[in-house]
């Protein structure tokens, strides 16, 4: 796991890590586009960082 902070890491680690949060998103949204949403609301370990450093 590359856990740890954004700007801590380089292209290719930042790409391994973001790329499955997409892919879900992609799915996410292909699997409810036929439903009538108010909103699409995504959460990630981001939120857990910025309440961290508060």
């Amino acid at each position: 796991m590359n856990n740890g902070f954004l700007f801590n890491k380089n292209i290719n680690t930042f790409r391994d890590v973001i790329r499955p949060k997409i892919n879900g998103t992609v799915v996410l949204d292909a699997l409810t586009r036929g439903e009538t949403l108010d909103c699409f609301i995504l959460f990630s370990s981001m939120t857990n960082k910025i309440l961290e450093r508060q």
